[in-house]
């Protein structure tokens, strides 16, 4: 028997089964230098052999015969000439399943020899059409894990051997696809079509500086598809409409089956349909062709053209389309692919198209982009999206950008994040948690800062449960509703620009309309405008509780911000707490959190900061810490801090004292002349403004903080990371706080 062919030779070997061969044969499977061999596809075998040198992996394809090579060969030249628009595979993965899920079926009235033919001609045709060619049968094998292209030849780390080479070279036009990894497949709803969404990433070097890639599998398109789709959108763009459309998803539809009535035409049948029916005759569904002209007319007056899937899949935050002929970026969540912004096959490949899904987006919400409003921030209510979604876009005309028009999407999760959920990802402690905590249900003044996109709505969202189930919390924002409310008590105010018929309405007349609904919290959602900011001055002295988010990355930055917007410093005094956020390698996290203090108060604590840039007497001290190896560390320590088995106790919710506390009075530790572990201390100020705010002493703020600390213990411990649920919880815990550690008592 001769050697095992190599992958890519046109084989015509006879379909008779070879005699067996002999022990001492080096093609023999028994021999001594194969160390492996299986079959990976009907009639596909793949050896890995090799004795002093490499292993080197070998591919055995079924045989041909010479009419079977022709009609193969008829095929593949179909497919060139036609340029046929059929999906072809971006993975391994996604080959094996093309070709297990399509390939033809052993029926009654077929022959085995009929079967057995119509097999290994489905194989050749995929393999030399939309298939890997010569790596079609490397592609097969579920051992090969690792693939790397070494020298100038494609070398694979399979479950038990490493490296092997293969006889592929490593510059095959297919190898980007075969060297490519499937993170991720679903699809995205849009109308009643589920387009397939891929994440994959190419593990090339040099091939693309982006490595991990979001692909969307639109329905393929031939020529003439493109061609009737264009006459079907302008044909409907001269349609007269008389009466109001409650559902632009199905009156569309109607009108383009309308449009395809009156102009037949046989559809196209694709190349996978072609060989399907010269395999085993089955009828071509020729209806999938009108819904891909029916998907793609949708897309472009229901949709948003190319964004529509990206603007609707759950699974990404940002979508950025800067200029025209360049890849749409996309920026997966976190907690779904942590790989940062990564570029997407979708791009804007006119100007005018890209203008036009500009001004829509912009009209959706009430604003006219032109040639005195070249710019616009709105959001966006997609038709078929989810309804909780918050979607914000910035949007321009090509007046004041080079390249074209740009189109940036920021998306709030549908779900919001509780406390648990940002403790179990490292982005704060538990220990700031029960500090937010207090200051949310104390009505205290706290500030989330930081960059764009680290997170800032997100931290404050997730600690809202924590003001009480009868306070009535209300926020303002500059239309961006991304403040998440779960109290029935609560109101949520926005801003209106100029734009449409109705009049504007401005974030002052906000404030000063808030005065007159007795908020106990007000929520101001982004202070970043001069309107806001001015807001922000307004409510510091309203002596309610206040809570907003600013862009500023550390104390510098967020004073020079105050200065610019001309709120005075002093007013830095009545914030209780900064939380600063930062974001490294898609690691978002609390970085640090200070307090502002006159400078005898800093001097008391011993704390950690400095003064306040222009303002020599005011302070600001670091409370909190996350440092570069991920530890946090904290301005207050005792030694009960980790007693979290405590919550189920009596005297633990009883007790409003400490045995030993941080705030004793100052002769207890008179004769002490050393600190150590087992001693409380506190270089925070905090606990005193909470008890000025509670009028309580602070001891009893100290042992309320241990208490909600255990409490926020018991929750990581339980699980309890749904925000209803949280919130439910912490009602019951305000109703009856000893009823509640009954009830955990018996569950435990």
């Amino acid at each position: 028997m001769a050697p095992l062919p190599i992958v890519g030779a046109a084989t015509t070997l006879p379909l008779t089964v070879p005699a067996p061969t002999a022990p001492d044969d080096t093609a023999a499977w028994y021999a001594a230098d194969i160390h492996a061999q299986r079959e990976v596809f009907p009639g596909v075998v793949v050896t890995v052999r090799g004795t002093d040198g490499p292993f080197r992996y070998q591919v055995r394809e079924p045989p041909r015969t010479a009419a079977e090579v022709q009609v193969c060969d008829r095929l593949q030249s179909a497919y060139i000439e036609a340029a046929e628009p059929t999906h072809r595979p971006r993975t391994r993965a996604g080959l094996r399943e093309r070709l297990t899920e399509g390939s033809p079926t052993d029926r009654p009235s077929t022959t085995p020899e009929t079967y057995t033919k119509a097999r290994r001609l489905w194989y050749h045709t995929i393999r030399n059409t939309v298939g890997f060619g010569a790596l079609t049968g490397l592609s097969l094998d579920p051992q090969v894990t690792v693939a790397d292209v070494t020298g100038d030849r494609i070398v694979v780390h399979t479950e038990r051997f490493s490296p092997v080479e293969t006889p592929v070279e490593g510059s095959h036009p297919d190898s980007d696809r075969f060297l490519t990894e499937r993170l991720h497949e679903y699809t995205v709803s849009f109308g009643s079509f589920d387009i397939p969404v891929l994440l994959c990433r190419d593990h090339r070097i040099g091939a693309d500086h982006f490595a991990t890639r979001y692909v969307v599998r639109e329905p393929p398109l031939t020529d003439g598809d493109r061609r009737l789709r264009d006459a079907c959108e302008d044909w409907l763009w001269e349609t007269t409409v008389d009466r109001s459309i409650d559902d632009p998803v199905t009156f569309i539809s109607d009108r383009v089956n309308q449009f395809l009535e009156r102009h037949p035409r046989p559809p196209d049948q694709g190349l996978l349909d072609r060989i399907r029916r010269f395999f085993d005759d089955t009828t071509v569904d020729h209806d999938r062709r009108r819904r891909s002209l029916t998907y793609y007319v949708l897309r472009d007056f229901v949709g948003e053209g190319v964004l529509t899937v990206p603007i609707r899949d759950p699974n990404l935050e940002d979508v950025e389309a800067n200029r025209v002929d360049e890849r749409i970026k996309v920026v997966p969540r976190p907690d779904f692919e942590p790989c940062g912004r990564i570029p997407s096959n979708l791009v804007f490949e006119e100007e005018s198209t890209f203008v036009n899904v500009a001004t829509r987006i912009a009209a959706a919400d009430s604003v006219e982009l032109n040639a005195r409003r070249p710019t616009a921030r709105v959001n966006l209510d997609p038709i078929g999206a989810d309804t909780a979604a918050t979607i914000r876009c910035a949007v321009a005309l090509p007046s004041v950008t080079d390249g074209g028009p740009y189109i940036a999407i920021r998306k709030q999760a549908t779900e919001t994040l509780t406390p648990v959920d940002l403790i179990a990802a490292d982005a704060l402690s538990p220990e700031l948690v029960a500090l937010l905590w207090q200051l949310y249900q104390h009505h205290g003044v706290v500030l989330f800062a930081g960059p764009t996109g680290v997170g800032k709505t997100t931290v404050l969202n997730a600690h809202l449960p924590f003001i009480d189930f009868d306070d009535r919390p209300v926020a303002i924002d500059e239309g961006a509703r991304e403040v998440s409310l779960p109290h029935e008590t609560g109101l949520a105010l926005s801003s209106r620009r100029v734009g449409g018929a109705d009049p504007p309405v401005s974030m002052a007349q906000l404030i000063v309309e808030c005065a007159y609904l007795n908020p106990d919290v007000e929520i101001v959602g982004e202070v970043t405008s001069p309107e806001s900011f001015e807001s922000f001055s307004a409510a510091l002295s309203t002596g309610h509780g206040l809570i907003g988010t600013i862009h500023a990355a550390d104390v510098e930055t967020l004073v020079d911000r105050m200065v610019a917007h001309e709120v005075p410093l002093s007013q830095l005094r009545e914030i209780d707490l900064v939380v600063f956020l930062n974001q490294r390698a898609n690691d978002r996290y609390v970085s640090h959190a200070v307090e502002f203090l006159p400078q005898s108060a800093f001097e008391a604590v011993g704390g950690t900061g400095e003064s306040v840039p222009g303002h020599d007497s005011l302070y600001w001290n670091e409370v909190a810490r996350r440092d570069r190896h991920g530890r946090f560390t904290f301005a207050y320590s005792h030694p009960r801090l980790d007693e979290s088995d405590e919550t189920t106790k009596r005297s633990t919710w009883a007790a409003d004292r400490l045995e030993q506390s941080a705030f004793e009075a100052p002769e207890r530790h008179a004769n002490e002349s050393v600190v150590d572990a087992s001693t409380p201390t506190c270089q925070t100020r905090l606990f005193h403004r909470l008890a000025a705010l509670s009028d309580r002493p602070v001891q009893v703020i100290e042992a309320e903080f241990h208490r909600k600390l255990r409490y926020v213990t018991y929750l990581m411990q339980n699980d309890i990371d749904e925000f209803d649920t949280m919130f439910e919880f912490l009602a019951d815990l305000q109703t009856d706080e000893a009823a509640v550690v009954e009830r955990i008592r018996r569950d435990r």
